[in-house]
């Protein structure tokens, strides 16, 4: 009989290990607040229209972990008691792990965009931000402009040959004698401000904004898909590290990125055709709340990959 008890303590530990995330949160956070599951219950039913048909037993189901509601749902919840996703999901050695295998170097599939200089899944790269005032920011702005048939860049690359602006970020990629094989191009602005520029109403030099509480991403590009991953990590991880923003969107017209958000199931906002010295093209743009972000698996999984994390799994490869 003594030696069936480890293998029985074993078991009991796995199964408490595994106890989903959201399934604590939701347990711990009721008692908490002295809530019986029939005071959740009526409260999420006013909340939200997703929860028009629980009941206690789905409730008492998901405290559990015998199944999970669809992340949308988990939202709402978690935001009734002010948190969010980003942070419980954090905590979740599992999902961790999964999101960062989206960084992994033996992830050999190509984009549609892959460097002709890099053949993906041989070489370790790193990832470097390029601040305004660093000699090769202009450089790296002008590749990106070139790389890119997204006319609004153009804007962006006249006004850094006259002065620096700080309200862009850069980020890159690069391999063996700093050869870049994937950018990264954002800033933060003002939601209204945004809108204007998404219904063609502004300049994009009008976007800086000392009150942002929105990001832009105007390039995101790699030559592999785990360097498109990892560059998209920084930017989603950056939005949602900063509660002060509220809203995420793309504007871009690189046609790999635009499959990539398709995929992901997110819906343009508006598709803009430019036309300029018989150059023809058009610029989508993408637009989603902070709530969206947290309910969207893929994005999620970027927004849990911390500096640190990044760094430590890039150790743990080389």
């Amino acid at each position: 009989m003594g030696q069936n008890k480890q293998p029985m303590i074993s078991n009991i530990c796995s199964t408490i290990r595994k106890r989903h995330v959201f399934a604590s949160f939701l347990k711990t956070t009721r008692h908490k607040y002295r809530l019986s599951q029939e005071k959740l219950c009526a409260t999420l039913k006013l909340k939200s229209r997703l929860f028009h048909n629980l009941d206690i037993i789905t409730l008492s189901r998901w405290e559990r972990g015998v199944n999970i509601p669809s992340l949308a749902k988990q939202v709402e919840v978690v935001e009734l008691y002010s948190q969010e996703l980003v942070d419980i999901y954090s905590q979740d050695h599992h999902f961790v792990d999964e999101s960062l295998n989206l960084l992994a170097l033996s992830n050999l599939k190509k984009s549609s965009s892959a460097h002709p200089y890099y053949h993906g899944g041989h070489d370790n790269y790193k990832i470097e931000t390029i601040n305004a005032d660093n000699p090769r920011f202009k450089h790296i702005l002008k590749m990106i402009h070139n790389y890119e048939d997204n006319p609004q860049l153009e804007k962006y690359y006249l006004t850094a040959l006259l002065q620096r602006i700080y309200s862009l970020k850069i980020v890159i990629a690069t391999v063996f004698d700093n050869q870049v094989v994937g950018h990264c191009l954002y800033l933060e602005s003002n939601r209204n401000k945004v809108l204007q520029l998404l219904n063609c109403k502004t300049a994009s030099l009008d976007l800086c904004d000392e009150a942002a509480d929105s990001m832009l991403v105007l390039s995101s590009n790699g030559a592999s898909v785990s360097i498109e991953n990892c560059l998209m990590s920084v930017y989603i991880n950056n939005f949602a590290s900063n509660k002060q923003l509220k809203y995420l969107c793309w504007y871009i017209s690189d046609t790999s990125l635009l499959k990539k958000l398709a995929r992901m199931k997110l819906l343009p906002f508006k598709v803009k055709p430019w036309s300029a010295e018989k150059r023809y093209t058009s610029v989508s743009s993408f637009l989603i709340d902070r709530s969206q972000v947290m309910a969207n698996r893929f994005l999620l999984k970027l927004a849990v990959i911390s500096p640190s994390r990044r760094a430590q799994f890039f150790a743990a490869q080389s």
